[in-house]
């Protein structure tokens, strides 16, 4: 039982990631880790990638670097 004015956690395993970073490092560790906890990842290298991803698909997160080629 929550004690009073806990949120219980929320378990978003399994659901859909979009990672956005113009690092293909960053993208490749985010991409194992959090595929290795449960995650279904999709990668973009920048804002204009992610917005076609986002157009074809829901998430249910986005991780996002904020400054990148060709679109923030």
């Amino acid at each position: 039982m929550s004690g009073l004015g806990e949120t219980p956690a929320l378990d978003l395993r399994g659901s859909d990631v979009l990672v956005v970073d113009d690092s293909a490092v960053v993208r490749a560790k985010l991409s194992k880790l959090l595929t290795g906890a449960g995650y279904a990842v999709t990668l973009a290298r920048h804002g204009q990638e992610a917005i076609e991803q986002l157009n074809e698909h829901w998430f249910a997160v986005m991780i996002t670097d904020l400054e990148m080629p060709r679109m923030d």
